[in-house]
């Protein structure tokens, strides 16, 4: 499935930290695919094939960002402990 147009969850990766989810829908629109277990994991795929992750356990905050190249390179764009 095509990304949809929209701003990518990275063009607010600054932001993130004290967003919550609601606020990052609002933002960058509803995520294309939403997994995970015991986590809520909001993926959005970009319109050049990488995808950014962003993880959440309460929906109030965030607590994982992260970006996959669309060769398949992961790298973390935020982490809380």
């Amino acid at each position: 499935m095509p990304a949809r147009k929209r701003k990518p969850p990275n063009v607010f990766v600054p932001s993130l930290p004290k967003m919550s989810m609601n606020e990052v829908v609002q933002k960058c629109g509803r995520p294309d695919e939403e997994v995970g277990s015991g986590l809520y994991v909001f993926a959005y795929r970009l319109s050049d094939g990488s995808m950014v992750a962003i993880s959440t356990s309460s929906l109030t905050r965030i607590d994982y960002v992260n970006y996959t190249d669309k060769s398949g390179k992961s790298s973390s764009l935020l982490r809380r402990k």
